[in-house]
């Protein structure tokens, strides 16, 4: 504190800089990617921009009344780029622009108001024509074909309306073509735009239904892919008529996002064990484990890749890129600040923790100028509560989900 020229107290604030990294829960790369190299990155704190392919990112939430973010998707459109977002209590918001953005401001789209939280979002592949958008809720599916203006429930045929996917064929305006996957195991087919469904889930396995990825080369070879949250992934070649395995290395698992390079023939799938990679169609697979203090062995939420270079979301540590076909992996933090709403405590002894949603505790380094994790005194377990005393010898309290620790001896033990 100081005095000013009238001698009362001034408080004087210091900026520490932020807390790099956060839950990562969308990734969406600009349809131009390899030319404008602009990607989205949706947390729990908020949309970020870059424009750099990843390698930095900048805060882009201008407009955002909530920042946890559920889903994301851009699209093309006649004058430049559309990008839609949806959040965690039931708001859509879209975007524009037509040159590579500073930073992006979103407008609510109010006519989603009271219809549920968005689970996922698929665009219509014809979109600068038909302005055809759909949504994904616990409650069903929804069609706008008026951009958003207004919505319509799509859910003739659906036995199951906890929907967790969706997707479209790519000669959508021909074939009305899309799919729809569900919470509860099932995989529906529609070929009039989601004005009906049919089951078309044959030899899927009793497992909610996370992703689905259709082939660029849909219309020649049928082919289209579904994540399971406890089977790996299914592909079919008959357009969704029979399904079988696409590979072994990834049986068992509980998959969260995929993505493919059709081109390169590159496939990225984060899972709850880590990230695994293809660079033969699936022919074979390999596991990345940590390098660069790039950590690929957390739950990963999300991924993208295009032309070489793939950014992988995760659980608490933010964006590990790559650029060299996913041979090596690095973090990419610079600016995205995205430890979610944490909670500071300042110790007698003048130590600054905060405690961020995901129950990840930090603790602000002088020497360093940063944050450090700090959740390892307790097993790495998650974080409830913290609370600082009055009692220099023992400054602060940390409560985790089993135990209560009480810091002690300048935090050694």
């Amino acid at each position: 504190m100081a005095q000013n020229e009238n001698g009362h107290t001034r408080i004087e604030w210091q900026s520490l800089g932020g807390w790099r990294g956060g839950t990562v829960t969308a990734l969406a790369f600009s349809p131009h990617f390899a030319i404008d190299k602009i990607a989205l990155a949706g947390t729990l704190a908020g949309l970020f921009l870059s424009t750099n392919g990843g390698a930095s990112w900048q805060r882009s939430s201008r407009g955002l009344d909530d920042p946890q973010i559920t889903t994301l998707t851009t699209a093309t459109t006649t004058n430049g780029l559309l990008a839609l977002a949806a959040t965690q209590i039931g708001q859509l918001y879209r975007a524009a622009w037509s040159s590579t953005p500073a930073t992006i401001d979103w407008q609510p789209l109010d006519s989603w108001a009271g219809l549920g939280v968005i689970q996922a979002l698929a665009v219509s592949p014809a979109y600068t024509e038909d302005h055809t958008l759909f949504t994904a809720t616990n409650e069903g599916t929804y069609r706008s074909q008026d951009d958003g203006a207004t919505w319509e429930s799509s859910t003739f045929g659906l036995m199951d309306l906890d929907i967790l996917c969706l997707a479209c064929a790519p000669d959508f305006a021909d074939s009305e073509l899309l799919w729809a996957g569900s919470a509860e195991g099932g995989l529906y087919r529609s070929r009039n735009g989601a004005r009906s469904w049919r089951d078309s889930g044959g030899g899927l396995p009793d497992s909610a239904m996370i992703g689905l990825l259709v082939s660029p080369h849909y219309p020649d070879d049928q082919t289209l892919y579904v994540a399971t949250e406890t089977d790996g992934i299914y592909y079919s070649t008959d357009g969704s008529a029979t399904w079988r395995p696409f590979a072994t290395a990834l049986a068992g698992l509980c998959v969260n996002a995929m993505a493919c390079d059709a081109e390169a023939q590159q496939w990225l799938v984060a899972t709850t064990d880590g990230l695994f990679l293809s660079s033969d169609h699936g022919e074979t697979w390999q596991k990345r484990g940590n390098q660069q203090e790039a950590n690929l062995e957390l739950p990963l939420l999300a991924v993208a890749v295009d032309k070489g270079c793939a950014l992988t979301g995760t659980l608490l540590d933010g964006i590990v890129r790559s650029v060299d076909d996913g041979a090596t992996w690095a973090p990419a933090n610079q600016g995205l600040v995205a430890h979610a709403a944490p909670f500071s405590q300042l110790t007698t002894d003048n130590e600054l923790f905060a405690l961020d949603i995901d129950g990840l505790l930090a603790r602000y380094a002088d020497d360093a100028n940063q944050w450090l994790p700090w959740n390892h005194p307790f097993g790495d377990a998650a974080v409830t509560a913290i609370a600082a005393t009055t009692v220099s010898a023992k400054p602060l309290i940390v409560a985790t989900e089993t135990e209560l620790f009480v810091q002690a001896d300048a935090g050694k033990t």
